[in-house]
């Protein structure tokens, strides 16, 4: 199996200069930085149903880029013009890196906090027009509308404390959630907005990286995440 290096030169016209492991949970991320400028590199292991969700997701970041004045990470084409190449038991994508400054590295101000809200709803309008017409599996752990799923881990936690305190809210969903998850409103949601995820510059959101938990889901849900 050729390096990335030899990949990145033959499938996406780059020149590597240095290649730069990212921390990551689960796929492996890289920062690649090269005569042509500085790319990021995300890898996808395959398995059942990755290729409908980076497909749905492709889209989702193509409607955005193309609706609203933000920063997404579009993804870069293979020299044949797909979005993503095979690499053993790989799938990879090549996207571009955006600029600015994570959320969690500056002061939230009101009027960054608020731009955050603003942000949101306008991504989750774009997601409201993208319905999928199969929906879109969705991994139980990271898809809040599935949270009951969680009671299955519970003796893994030592501490009793722990385990109280997320039973008091597996029973808040039972009681206060379940009776009106029929009535919620469901689209696409980027579903991560957490503050290493988020994009700032000058003082307002600028963009949003790493859709790998995208889900279809309820819409009130973006809000909670974040």
């Amino acid at each position: 199996m050729k390096d990335l290096g030899a990949l990145l030169e033959e499938r996406f016209g780059l020149s590597p200069k240095a290649i730069h492991l990212l921390e990551g949970y689960e796929d492996k991320t890289y920062r690649i930085d090269s005569l042509e400028g500085r790319k990021v590199l995300k890898t996808h292991t395959r398995k059942p149903g990755v290729i409908h969700h980076l497909t749905l997701e492709n889209e989702f970041i193509q409607a955005l880029d193309k609706s609203l004045p933000f920063d997404f990470p579009l993804p870069l084409k293979t020299t044949d013009g797909t979005k993503w190449e095979p690499y053993g038991q790989k799938l990879i994508r090549l996207l571009p890196f955006l600029e600015g400054d994570f959320l969690a590295e500056v002061p939230h101000t009101d009027k960054l906090l608020e731009s955050l809200g603003t942000f949101l709803g306008k991504i989750n309008k774009v997601g409201m027009s993208l319905t999928p017409e199969t929906g879109l599996n969705s991994t139980p752990a990271w898809d809040l509308q599935h949270l009951p799923f969680h009671r299955q881990n519970l003796d893994a936690l030592e501490d009793p404390k722990d385990r109280g305190l997320i039973e008091y809210y597996l029973l808040q969903y039972d009681q206060i959630v379940e009776p009106r998850r029929y009535s919620l409103r469901k689209c696409l949601i980027h579903n991560d907005a957490n503050d290493w995820n988020v994009l700032t510059q000058e003082g307002k959101v600028s963009g949003i990286i790493d859709f790998g938990d995208m889900c279809y889901s309820w819409l009130i849900n973006e809000l909670a995440v974040a």
